[in-house]
């Protein structure tokens, strides 16, 4: 008898533990039911070459990033966005460092960054400059603000140019570089022939 009695325990137990699985498998297949996967070709598109500029991050100055596409649209910090193109940040120098933390205390985030990204690859030359919107001292150990400019290929990652320049003076322009991409989405015939563009856009008595 007692023997019986733990059959009927055990064939209890199976019964109730495969009600329970039934039950997690159609709780499951009502999930994906109500939310599909996402299909990899609705996932947004990320960037496929990233252009980097920095300056020493101590520094109070104001340089830009500035960009042509093979269709003269041009990015800046007025025009951040196009289709393709997108400046991340508009950095300021150190006016735009500060970030208060949820207590209300100030933090400084010693860091002078201006990234932009191209999302989709346009066929033709790109034209990338650097603007000195403001140099905001004229101290002797400060004549000269160096700068470094990083072009980035993606997928895969490679960095494809970097630059080392000197900015002198408020309103200074100069070409970090310029690239075609082809037809196939190659990048190349990388170059550093000038070219001044800023100033159709911008003057000089222009404020943020």
């Amino acid at each position: 008898k007692k023997t019986r009695h733990y059959r009927n325990n055990i064939a209890f137990l199976d019964v109730i533990f495969n009600l329970f699985l039934g039950f997690v498998v159609l709780f499951i297949l009502a999930l994906i039911h109500i939310n599909p996967p996402v299909k990899q070709e609705n996932i947004k598109k990320k960037a496929e070459v990233l252009i980097i500029l920095e300056w020493p991050k101590n520094s109070s100055h104001d340089v830009d990033l500035w960009i042509k596409d093979p269709h003269d649209e041009v990015v800046w910090w007025e025009e951040q966005e196009t289709p393709g193109v997108f400046l991340a940040r508009d950095d300021l120098g150190q006016i735009n460092d500060t970030i208060y933390m949820p207590d209300g205390t100030k933090k400084i985030i010693l860091l002078n960054r201006e990234v932009l990204s191209i999302r989709t690859l346009v066929p033709g030359e790109y034209v990338v400059n650097i603007h000195m919107y403001n140099k905001r001292t004229s101290s002797e150990t400060e004549k000269e603000v160096p700068i470094t400019t990083e072009l980035i290929k993606v997928n895969p990652y490679k960095i494809l140019d970097k630059r080392n320049q000197i900015l002198k003076f408020t309103n200074d322009e100069i070409t970090a570089f310029r690239f075609t991409v082809t037809e196939d989405g190659k990048i190349g015939n990388i170059s550093y022939i000038p070219e001044d563009y800023v100033f159709d856009h911008v003057s000089i008595n222009h404020e943020r």
